[in-house]
């Protein structure tokens, strides 16, 4: 049996809530929803990324900015064009813009930058701004979708110095929580990846 998610539907204007959608079976399990255990814990991983390392600049790492159903501790599954759920029985560690950030800064620290990069009360020369648009699982296509839109600014005057809008695309079950947890993992590693060493680069 497929992994279960709780829909959420999205449109423009409004939101629909229905209860434990099954994946694929798109059927209503409400003895499940209530007495469903309590849901797995996951973590994201740091990016390994061998860089030089370089005095030159001080990089300050907001939280990055999304809108529902991205800023939440939620796994999010898209069910269609414009339909995602949450998948049920699985949650992050914290809300997924807060762990984004942490790992993004323990990629730069991994990558021989850790005296160069801090939080974003940390005065620096340059800061880092990242809105996620996409961090999900796709039933659609059998992937697991991370876009996020990177910005270097100068972090006394503001000024927008680089921007890149980095998306991975990598293939994910659509069943059995941890292995979609795991290839949502895998596809957050890629785009970390390519987020330092953009960044590092400017």
């Amino acid at each position: 049996m497929g992994a279960r998610v709780s829909s959420f539907s999205w449109f423009p204007g409004r939101r629909h809530a229905f209860a434990c959608l099954f994946l694929g079976l798109v059927s209503l399990d409400l003895s499940g929803c209530a007495s469903a255990p309590p849901p797995a814990t996951f973590d994201l991983t740091a990016a390994k990324v061998h860089l030089k390392a370089s005095s030159r600049q001080v990089y300050s790492i907001a939280e990055p900015t999304a809108i529902l159903p991205y800023d939440s501790d939620r796994v999010v599954v898209r069910t269609g064009p414009e339909q995602v759920a949450y998948l049920t029985g699985a949650q992050w560690v914290d809300k997924l813009p807060l762990v984004l950030q942490r790992r993004l800064i323990a990629s730069f620290d991994d990558a021989n930058l850790a005296r160069n990069v801090g939080g974003e009360k940390q005065v620096a020369g340059q800061s880092v701004a990242i809105d996620i648009r996409r961090f999900e699982i796709n039933a659609l296509t059998a992937t697991a979708d991370v876009e996020l839109s990177v910005k270097v600014m100068d972090a006394l005057s503001g000024r927008i110095l680089a921007t890149k809008v980095v998306s991975v695309h990598m293939p994910a079950p659509v069943k059995g929580a941890s292995a979609m947890v795991a290839a949502l993992n895998d596809a957050s590693v890629a785009a970390l990846s390519e987020v330092v060493t953009f960044v590092a680069a400017h």
